[in-house]
């Protein structure tokens, strides 16, 4: 039994062993529901069973394996079932992922991988006849990948083998989204778990997966898919024999430390050019990359480590590069995900740990088996280097990295402490006493109070810690930093600073928590802490009551909170983060009974001689603690004395006699009453009284006279503010006397054996946990019960009766008579609503009429739960329902127009008719406001300070009580929840007192005053959710509140805000009678006209889209609304009219009226709701409907009717475009569209259809801002125009798929005003009615060849042909041959420059290919290929070639690399020929474009031969081009053109020639060129520039690298040029490339061109080489060799020495860069030989003489040496640090300007960066390095 179920109440943990049977009734209850015959009938029966199942997973009980295994089974085959929507697998998603997260290692399933693909294909990537809301496709989706994801461990014997196989093709051409969709399917089904496919992971095939991992450089799905797929592998590789992950650690660390995307020098860490991943694809595979990314590296790098492996000095390589990133002066956007990685980091080393500890434990002999395991050493080892992470981060401006930091030290101080603890103690005593770290220290006491228990434990074991660099104030054991810690941390308590004051109450929380007891010096249990107590609680409480005193409402942030009754103030003292109350519990509890009574009389004299009214509740909480310390002496010492004082002044206030009590005498006048002082005093005091009395359970006996007295004086008297007072104070006292609480909760403790004074934590999941003895609970005595019904006689029953009178009153004209019936109305309302609040569920519930007539039904049991003790009888809550059932009717009627009354009603009306709502609203915030404790105090698995390995973290023994009285309350609320909904009888109505209540609620949820209504609203709501069929008969009132023109615009509002539930929004879905009703009552509210009506109305129409679940299938046959709904075809019809009205129809209206059409479109076959005569007919005057609208002046109708149009006709178009016969095409058309053809005909026949149609189109096309952009593309822009966003969530998906297929090259083969859905549409109608469809925009296509200037008319008709080109039919190839061929190329040839790149766009879409991979070619393809790449005469104009070269490769770029389009590769070649021809064309614009087309067509060539697909090219007429020869061409042409660039200077005068100049052939390699060589050398240069650029923006590096890798040295040495347009462009790839990652195979080759490049006589060459090094050895770092790290150091370090300042200044900074995570032994040398030279320098010479040139370099060289030294570790003090330091500030007298200028930059750097720690750093300098160093220093405070 779990610890939460053990520790239960006794009467409540009895009854929990019957919930084992029951889940297993429950089971096959639910197996019958799921049968297929049962979900034919009834496809929604199954729904009422997800919370039962939501149940039994969260209250932790015994479940056999053998019942949840079939739970699963039957779930599973309902989620895989084909359906026509997935509504019931969306509910029932998240249930089956938490039972399979649950339970999937006790589980024994063997499941098969294809059903679910399958399935996961049909909800994402297939088109469907329906389609859910976006808020349940987003659900869906999420819970599909979760449970696939936890379904594959399940998976049969050679699955993975199959999976790999199925999917492993769709990546041989990476550039296609296929590939994107194939990595996605591999890491989401392949399993590395299943013990049974581990020999299918081999080395070769990792290094495979790596290679293609390499393929895709600059895409951040593609990484993150890779990246989860090699850390589940890299997490069970020790389980795979074949698989070695020690040969790959460079190569995965290059790809983790790039992943980070963290700045590099002036270079951006994000790629600016990511690949673009589809829709579908991000909704099928979503990954968060901030997320997942950092912790799959986190993973990866915990598993990768091995004894004596490579993993661990690669892992401090990364950290030594990315520590400066977690520093606060250095966050970005990568900061996220650098938190991510050390909080997972730190996770995933614990649980290693973990589990090896207990394998070592279960498995002892088994050593062999413990190879893998980390040794203490190499512990040691990973701690030492997170420690660094955790330094910097401790102090950053991202507050959750400041958090992980210090909860990460806390984890890591159980394993090394000696390690760590320094760190905390360090940074706390430095914020404490430094004048310029202050503002650390809220961070650093919560540091301190995280690392609090490992200190308590250290000072119980006597722990030394080492003193690494502490200054000698600094003590160095845990047992004098602790007792220095419990003093100086209480100067935080400051009301003026509440981060510093939370932070120190969660130290001495976390104190407490681990002290058994506290005591005085002189006591044995108090060896932990040897300190004076008593001096320390009279410091603590002196400014505790004086932050308490400061407290008022206008000082600090307060905010207003619901309590149990009425508003109350609470400061950040009692917010959800705050451990203010806990560490008052725990330290009353844990005192010795001396210290309790000095604590006590503290309180006492304190809470006697100060009324409050800022600060009572705190102080209400203070009185609590101590009174459930000692209630005895706690309610006598303290609470008592209040109560007479109290009751003393009530008695002398007029009395009203509205409390019942017979002996209350009503002394009463309207205009009497009490004082503010005196009023705010007794509300204060009966606060305190309540708060004090919270938890007294029996001890109120004694006092329950003087108890009664007080409530009923309090009701008596005539102030609002005091009745509430009272009615809390009666609340309170109720649950104290019948609820179960547990008692000495702060006190039952146990400590370590070895270790009196520490308290032990236990586990929730441990053994331990259960053997240990339940926690005593107050179970309520008989004088208890007999008291708290006495209580009720009062104030309950007694009140209904006054309460009943008042309504049955006639006597009401005189007004001085009303008004003190409102009075006494109030009060009684306060009387009934605080006993029902009190009491709660322990008051039993009402009867079912099963029960009521007695007919011997068993009611459903599920789980057990009970607040406390049964008082009163069913019989009194039926009286009270009815009573206030009467009420209500008579506040409408009498007092409508008084809130206060309307309120308490409200509140009366939930807390009897809804108690298990009070108790789960209390649980929620309960748990919210334990979330902290939760977090922070807890123990991790694996502590190596006690040595202790268990499972599960350990927590204090109170939390975890605290847990159990949390899971008490929440199973009280769901004992008797799903009574009804299960019911087996058919009794599921709720009882008839409910809906006696309902029917209130709802009236006042439509009152005029806003705040009844949201009272109301949240009230019904929660009922309805309870009881889903008493909305049957509330929904008619609801919606007639809408549509009737007669009721008032607020009842409109409230019922917007019911309709708006999720409740309700299910229950329409699963009814079509109420669903129509409620789309009629929608489109008949337009004559509610104010604007909070209209955007009320808008919103629920919007929620109610976006959680749309499909068309119900059924109608509910018992559902009131039935009688007067309509079927399915007059709905449709309804609608429709409204849509065609002609009245003054808002235009909301008429979309919302669009949008209902959608939805009603959106049935399967198998919707019953949807089967007549009429359905044919009826879906097809829908699409016509939405045809007809193509033409409306309206332009968001227009774009709403395109999209609808995408959906509706795909079901017609299916079977065509998967038809690959093209003989049968004719035949195919006809049995697809036989029924919908004469429909659309008849509209496209209009005479004027086709050329409004395409005016409308081309109007929407909106470039009047002068940028390219197509107006309303998306709902989002169509209805931005009007400044609303109701439709922008009306999208209809699946209708297909997003357009481009494959990769964008480049943005100017998209077109920004191209709209791909228009193009689809007219696709498919030509698909649909052929000829009709060409013949009608065959006149407008024309007509836009006389108006080439207007470019919204030229994108139309882009769009137009597009589409048509796309369709695939015998008509277009008929229409091709005779009109639209010419027509075609006429628009192309006289296109302007602006509509470029829509006329691409539209050739790209009509070339792209056919099928879900898209290699099957359009039958028209060739044709347009034909067409586009005719030789282009050497005359052509420059517009001419730039269109040639930009219309070819857009229509190339869409053809893949494979056997089926082997003949189209002559296309390639020919672009490649033609673009050689023109490479040293003059105009710059077709430069780009040609650099463009060789990118494009040599790809695609080289792609073609990489694939083995060579020898399948065909011989053609044009001359074969072979692509290492052009390549080579290339690369050796440009070599020599870059030299010739950089050295002749261009004269200024010196002009272009033109093109007739210039002769350019290709034959080979062999190249023929006339003309001025400079300015073809330029050419030349340019356009490989472009085509570099090309490379890197395509991602196509990997195909090209060769070709990168000899461009390299010829970019850097053209950055600056004396031709600006070179050297910009030259700029722009070096920016480029320095994101590059050069495999292994080119490295060494790529840095002998960087080294070149460093040594060339243009010093402008050599800067540009220093500054790519930087970003160069950054990304290399594990891939290059030993070699050429030190060929790239001696160059750097050379370059120190360069004759160039500016050359030289960079390769310092250079140098500094890679001093971090490069080789220490390079580093070490150059240090010595630095401080070496310096001495000799500084011996021999001292800057007294005269230097020549030559030497002042030399020492600037060295002094710029010494300065990267210094400067590489900021913040740090190394040990060879002051040596450096010291021996740089001796050089600050040097002759020399620069030299001087260096040394007083480094030295001011170094000042500011080690200000914060130079009270303590400064103890590593010597008396003679601190004296040089005070002499150099400008700012002699520092260094002092």
């Amino acid at each position: 039994m779990h610890v939460l179920n053990a520790w239960l109440p006794p009467p409540v943990a009895e009854k929990t062993y019957l919930e084992t049977q029951a889940f297993s009734e429950a089971v096959r209850l639910l197996q019958q529901d799921c049968s297929p015959s049962h979900l034919a009938a009834s496809p929604y029966d199954s729904l009422k069973w997800i919370s039962i199942a939501n149940n039994f997973l969260q209250s932790r009980s015994y479940l056999e394996v053998a019942d949840i295994e079939l739970f699963i089974t039957v779930i599973l085959s309902l989620f895989l079932r084909d359906d026509e929507n997935y509504y019931v697998q969306a509910r029932w998603g998240s249930v089956l992922y938490k039972f399979l997260k649950k339970f999937s290692k006790k589980l024994s399933l063997t499941l098969h991988w294809r059903p679910f693909y399958d399935a996961f294909v049909r909800s994402v990537f297939s088109r469907r006849g329906s389609f859910e809301g976006i808020a349940l496709q987003t659900t869906y989706a999420k819970s599909f990948w979760d449970i696939i994801r936890k379904c594959r461990r399940f998976f049969s014997k050679g699955s993975a083998a199959e999976i790999w196989a199925e999917f492993r093709p769709m990546m041989d051409d990476v550039s296609h989204n296929t590939s994107l969709e194939g990595v996605g399917f591999i890491s989401l089904f392949l399993p590395t778990t299943s013990k049974e496919d581990f020999e299918f992971f081999t080395c070769e095939w990792f290094a495979e997966c790596l290679e293609l991992w390499n393929g895709v450089p600059y895409c951040q799905f593609w990484n993150a898919q890779w990246m989860s797929l090699v850390s589940r592998c890299i997490r069970n590789s020790d389980c795979m024999p074949n698989l070695h992950m020690e040969q790959f650690v460079s190569g995965l660390f290059s790809h983790f430390l790039r992943s980070f995307e963290v700045p590099v020098g002036k270079t951006s860490g994000v790629f600016p050019y990511q690949r673009a991943v589809t829709r579908e694809i991000v909704r099928a595979f979503p990954s968060e990359w901030s997320v997942s990314v950092p912790k799959n590296i986190a993973k990866s790098v915990v598993y990768l480590l091995k004894p004596k492996g490579s993993a661990e000095r690669h892992l401090s390589c990364m950290v030594d590069l990315l520590e400066q990133y977690y520093h606060p002066s250095n966050g970005g956007q990568w900061t996220s995900s650098l938190e991510k990685f050390l909080r997972h980091t730190v996770a995933f080393f614990l649980k290693r740990l973990a589990e090896e500890k207990r394998q070592q434990f279960v498995n002892s002999e088994a050593c062999s088996d413990h190879a893998h395991f980390l040794t203490r050493e190499e512990i040691k080892e990973f701690v030492a280097i997170i420690v660094k992470l955790i330094e910097r981060g401790q102090y950053s401006k991202s507050s959750s990295l400041a958090y992980t930091a210090a909860k990460a030290s806390s984890a890591l101080a159980y394993i090394e402490p000696a390690l760590v603890l320094p760190l905390s103690i360090k940074c706390f005593h430095t914020a404490l006493r430094s004048i310029t770290a202050t503002h650390q220290l809220e961070a650093a006491i919560k540091t301190l109070a995280l690392s609090a228990r490992t200190l308590v434990i250290g000072s119980a074991m006597n722990i030394e810690l080492p003193g690494a660099y502490l200054s000698d104030e600094i003590v160095a054991d845990c047992k004098s930093i602790l007792e220095l810690a419990m003093f100086d941390t209480l100067s935080g308590l400051d009301a003026n600073d509440p981060p510093k004051t939370m932070a120190t109450l969660q130290f001495l929380c976390s104190m407490f928590s681990s002290l058994r007891m506290i005591s005085s010096h002189t006591d044995d249990l108090s060896s932990v802490l040897v300190i004076d107590w008593s001096q320390w609680l009279d410091e603590f409480f002196g400014r505790l009551f004086s932050l308490l005193l400061h407290l008022e409402s206008d000082n600090h942030l307060i905010e207003a909170v619901e309590s149990d009754k009425g508003l109350v103030w609470k400061s950040f003292l009692v917010q959800e983060d705050s451990f203010y109350f806990s560490t008052l519990q725990l330290l009353f509890s844990r005192l010795t009974t001396d210290l309790y009574k000095q604590a006590l009389k503290s309180v006492a004299k304190f809470v006697n001689n100060h009324t409050l009214k800022g600060g009572v509740i705190e102080i209400g909480l203070l009185c609590s603690a101590a009174v459930y310390a000692n209630p005895r002496n706690g309610i006598s010492e303290l609470v008592r004395p209040i109560m007479i004082s109290v009751l003393s002044s009530l008695e002398e206030c007029p009395s009203t006699g509205f409390s019942g009590v017979s002996n209350s005498q009503a002394v009463f006048d309207l205009k009497t009453t009490l004082s503010p002082a005196l009023e705010t005093s007794i509300v204060s005091s009966l606060t305190l009284i309540s708060f004090g009395l919270m938890f007294a359970g029996e001890h109120v006996i004694e006092f329950k006279d003087l108890v009664k007295r007080i409530i009923a004086a309090s009701f008596d008297a005539p102030s609002a503010k005091v009745n509430e007072a009272g009615s809390r104070l009666l609340s309170m006292i109720l649950q104290s006397l019948v609820r179960y609480f547990p008692v000495d909760q702060y006190r039952m403790l146990k400590a370590y054996a070895d270790m009196e004074g520490v308290e032990e934590w236990l586990s929730t999941k441990a053994d331990s946990g259960v053997d240990r003895e339940c926690p005593t609970w107050h179970v309520p005595s008989q004088s208890e019960i007999a008291l708290a019904n006495g209580l009720l006689d009062m104030h309950l029953k007694s009140a209904l009766t006054e309460l009943k009178s008042i309504c049955l009153s006639s006597d009401q004209d005189n007004s001085g008579i009303l008004a003190k019936e409102k009075e006494h109305l109030r009060v009684v309302l306060l009387r009934i609503d605080a006993s029902s609040r009190g009491v709660r569920l322990c008051l039993p519930d009402f009867r079912s009429s099963q029960a009521a007539t007695n007919t011997g039904e068993i009611e459903p049991f599920f789980i057990s739960g009970a607040t406390g003790v049964s008082v009163g009888t069913a019989d009194l809550r039926e009286e009270a329902a009815e009573i206030l059932h009467l009420a209500c009717n008579y506040c409408l009627r009498t007092w409508t127009d008084d809130i206060v009354i309307l309120s308490l009603l409200a509140d009366s009306i939930a807390a009897v008719g809804d108690p298990g709502s009070l108790n789960y609203f209390e649980w929620t915030t309960t748990k919210n406001l334990t979330k902290m404790e939760l977090k922070t105090l807890l123990e991790p698995p694996t502590n190596f300070l006690t040595r202790q390995f268990v499972k599960g973290h350990r927590r204090p023994e109170w939390l975890i009580i605290e847990l159990a009285v949390l899971h008490n309350t929440w199973r009280a609320s769901q004992a008797e929840y799903n009574r009804y909904r299960a019911a087996q009888n058919g009794d599921q109505n709720p009882p008839k007192h409910v809906m006696l209540l309902i029917e209130d609620l709802t009236s006042l949820s439509l009152h005029n005053y806003d705040a009844v209504r949201k009272m109301a609203a949240s009230s019904l709501k929660k009922i309805f959710k309870r009881f889903p069929s008493a909305m049957i008969k509330q929904l008619p009132v609801l919606l007639k509140s809408l549509k009737d023109p007669l009721v008032p615009e607020h009842a409109a509002l409230g019922s917007c805000a019911v309709l708006a539930s999720r409740t309700i929004a299910r229950y329409l879905t699963e009814d079509f009678g109420s669903f129509s009703s409620f789309f009629l009552a929608i489109l008949s509210s337009g004559h509610h006209g104010s604007i909070k009506a209209q955007n009320a109305i808008n919103e629920l129409f919007v929620g109610f889209v976006l959680r749309f679940g499909g068309l119900p299938i059924h109608n509910y046959q018992d559902n009131a609304v039935v009688a007067s709904s309509d079927n399915y075809a007059s709905i449709v019809k309804k609608i429709q009219s409204f849509c065609a009205s002609s009245d003054f129809t808002h235009w909301r209206y008429i979309l919302m009226a669009q949008g209902m059409l959608i939805l009603l479109s959106a049935h399967g076959p198998n919707s019953s709701c949807c089967q007549s005569s009429y359905d044919a007919n009826t879906q097809n005057d829908i699409i016509g409907h939405f045809l007809l609208n193509l033409k409306s002046d309206f332009p968001p109708l227009r774009q709403l009717s395109i999209i609808s149009l995408l959906f509706l006709l795909q079901p017609f178009c299916n079977k065509r475009e998967s038809n690959t016969d093209f003989e049968n095409d004719s035949m195919s058309e006809e049995s697809t569209i036989s029924s919908l053809n004469p429909r659309l005909v008849s509209i496209l026949s209009q005479g004027d259809f086709g050329n409004t149609t395409f005016r409308n189109i081309s109007v929407d096309h909106d470039f009047s801002d002068g940028e390219t952009r197509l107006r309303q593309v998306t709902m989002a822009g169509v209805v931005s125009m009007f400044n609303e966003s109701t439709f922008s969530t009306l999208w209809v998906p699946g209708y297909v798929r997003l357009w481009p297929r494959t990769r964008t090259v480049d943005t100017v083969m998209n077109g920004d005003g191209f709209s791909s859905k228009c193009a689809k549409l007219f696709k498919r109608l030509v698909q649909i009615c052929g000829l009709e469809t060409l013949e009608a925009y065959r006149g407008p296509l024309q007509e836009a060849v006389n108006h080439l200037d207007e470019r919204g008319m030229q994108c139309s008709a882009a769009e137009v042909i597009a589409g048509f080109l796309h369709s695939d039919t015998h008509s277009i190839l008929k229409a091709w041959d005779e009109w639209l061929q010419p027509l075609f190329k006429k628009l192309l040839l006289y296109s302007s420059v602006e509509t470029i790149t829509e006329w691409a766009a539209c050739i790209r879409f009509a070339a792209t290919g056919k099928g879900q991979l898209g290699r099957r070619s359009p039958l028209t393809r060739p044709l347009v290929l034909s067409s586009l790449l005719e030789p282009l005469p050497f005359t052509s104009s420059s517009n001419a070639v730039v269109k040639y070269f930009t219309f070819a490769s857009a229509a190339l770029s869409e053809i893949p690399p494979s056997r089926e389009n082997s003949d189209e590769l002559a296309y390639n070649q020919q672009l490649l020929s033609e673009a050689l021809r023109f490479i040293r064309h003059p105009a710059p614009q077709v430069r780009e474009v040609v650099g463009l087309a060789i990118c494009l067509a040599g790809g695609n060539l080289e792609a073609h031969s990489v694939s083995g697909y060579k020898r399948e090219l065909k011989v053609v007429d044009l001359e074969a081009v072979d692509v290492t020869k052009w390549k080579a061409f290339i690369t050796s042409q440009t070599l020599v053109n870059a030299v010739k660039c950089q050295r002749v200077p261009m004269q200024a005068n010196e002009g272009i020639e033109p093109m007739g100049t210039v002769l350019a052939a290709a034959n080979g390699g062999n190249i023929i060129q006339k003309g001025d060589d400079l300015q073809n050398a330029i050419r030349f240069t340019e356009t490989v520039l472009y085509f570099l650029v090309s490379i890197m923006k395509s991602g196509r590096s990997q195909a090209f690298m060769d070709v990168v890798v000899e461009l390299l040295q010829p970019v850097l040495s053209l950055q600056e040029t004396s031709h600006k347009d070179l050297s910009s462009l030259a700029k722009v790839a070096a920016q480029f490339l320095k994101f590059q990652v050069f495999p292994a195979t080119h490295v060494s080759k790529s840095v002998s061109a960087l080294i070149g490049a460093a040594n060339d006589s243009n010093w402008h060459t050599r800067i540009a080489s220093l500054s790519f090094l930087q970003s160069f050895v950054y990304r290399h770092t594990f891939l290059l060799s030993m070699e050429s790290l030190t060929n790239i150091w001696n160059e750097v370090k050379k370059l120190l020495s360069d004759p160039q300042v500016e050359v030289k200044e960079l390769a310092s900074m250079t140098l500094i860069g890679m001093i971090k995570g490069f080789d220490e032994q390079l580093f070490k040398g150059f240090y010595e030989e630095q401080i070496k030279t310096a001495r000799e320098y500084l011996k021999s010479k001292r800057g007294r003489r005269l230097v020549n040139s030559g030497t002042a370099t030399d020492v600037h060289a060295l002094v710029l040496g010494l300065s990267a030294c210094v400067q590489s570790v900021p913040y740090d003090m190394p040990g060879w640090l002051p040596e450096v330091v010291t021996t740089l500030a001796q050089f600050s007298n040097e002759n020399s300007a620069a030299v001087r200028e260096t040394v007083r930059k480094c030295l001011s750097e170094f000042r500011r960066t080690h200000a914060d720690t130079w009270a303590i750093q400064k103890s590593m300098f010597n008396e003679e390095q601190l004296e040089i160093l005070t002499d150099t220093s400008s700012s002699a405070s520092y260094f002092a």
